[in-house]
């Protein structure tokens, strides 16, 4: 029922913009609309017909994984173009997704000389920004696969590590507990490197009197986590502290903000408040947060720009950082979901975790 009832909203689309039929390319929006998760297949959606195109390599795949698509689904032939497929269906007027590329873009439009070819934006991912129930249980397992496997294996890693073997950890763990895959690439990174939002391990080690930070996430049934913490090993300076308690604080706020209706900006400007009573605002160079669910990054983007309303069931992250150039970065994150009474936190670990 999930699936119909987001083939009838992309059907509102189409009649809204007059057309034919919509060709769906976004491999996340692939999935949401059919439950198919090859890594190649589009869909091809119309008024009275729906139909999923992929190859033979996923002949069983598709027949296991799209139990509730109510469309047909068609296994490309040796010789048999995506192009010469659509142009047997005969659109009139098609809406493709801007996440085709050029080349598939430029055969479709030379192939179909009778058909108007008008690009399609935001139309699915504006849908995917609220979960279904379903959905938000698949993030909380997937959540918890990356809370488990960071725990276990803080019990296996301590200074004296590499950045390396941190991260590395932490992905194993991730797969021997659950069989979940990574939902990017593990950040892990000790003291000044800490001061790179998107630090990539090295073989620098961790040592006694380091913060270490870790921004990691899971993959379960396709839905994405995402959180960052801090690990605190011995007696740091105090302008580490002074820093962690500024990014909390501006955690806090922002989370205490969520409500159904407010503006996606003013959240971020919220938590950059904060910041700058304390000095820190300059250092705060990225947005507050991100929507999470198929993809790692969707919508809502929490940002100064963002004049997107809130709406319950959308599920985001909030995390607040501060990142000192050579000297100190901290980044806290939780995974939030927004309720009818406020931010319900999903993440459960510490925020800042002393060894």
């Amino acid at each position: 029922m999930v699936i119909r009832e987001r083939l009838r909203k992309v059907r509102e689309y189409l009649a809204d913009e007059r057309g034919d039929a919509l060709l769906v390319t976004n491999a996340a929006n692939v999935r949401y609309l059919s439950g198919f998760s090859g890594s190649w297949g589009v869909l091809y959606i119309s008024e009275e017909y729906a139909e999923l195109i992929t190859d033979g390599r996923y002949i069983k795949q598709a027949e296991e994984e799209t139990k509730d698509w109510p469309g047909e689904i068609h296994i490309v032939a040796q010789g048999e173009t995506l192009s010469k497929r659509i142009l047997g269906l005969a659109p009139k007027k098609l809406g493709v997704e801007k996440s085709i590329t050029l080349e598939v873009y430029t055969k479709l439009v030379d192939t179909l000389n009778d058909t108007k070819v008008f690009p399609v934006e935001g139309w699915i991912e504006n849908m995917r920004m609220v979960k279904a129930d379903e959905e938000i249980v698949k993030i909380r397992e997937a959540i918890r696969a990356a809370e488990k496997a960071f725990e276990t294996a803080f019990n296996i890693v301590s200074p004296g590590c590499s950045e390396f073997e941190i991260a590395a950890e932490l992905e194993y763990q991730m797969r021997k507990l659950f069989g979940a895959t990574p939902a990017f690439d593990t950040i892990v990174a000790v003291g000044e490197r800490a001061a790179m939002p998107h630090a990539v391990p090295s073989s620098r080690t961790w040592q006694n009197g380091e913060l270490l930070l870790v921004d990691m996430g899971a993959v379960m049934h396709g839905y994405h986590s995402d959180f960052t913490r801090v690990i605190l090993s011995g007696e740091l300076n105090s302008e580490v502290y002074r820093v962690i308690d500024a990014v909390e604080e501006a955690l806090i706020s922002a989370i205490d903000g969520v409500k159904p209706g407010v503006r996606a900006s003013q959240l971020d400007g919220v938590a950059r408040g904060v910041l700058e009573d304390r000095g820190l605002a300059q250092y705060f160079t990225h947005s507050l947060g991100h929507g999470v669910g198929l993809e790692i990054h969707e919508g809502p983007t929490l940002s100064p720009s963002a004049d997107l309303e809130l709406k319950e069931g959308m599920v985001f992250t909030i995390e607040p950082g501060v990142y000192i150039p050579d000297e100190v970065g901290v980044r806290l994150e939780e995974m939030v979901l927004l309720t009818p009474q406020g931010a319900e936190v999903l993440t459960s670990l510490p925020r800042r975790i002393e060894v």
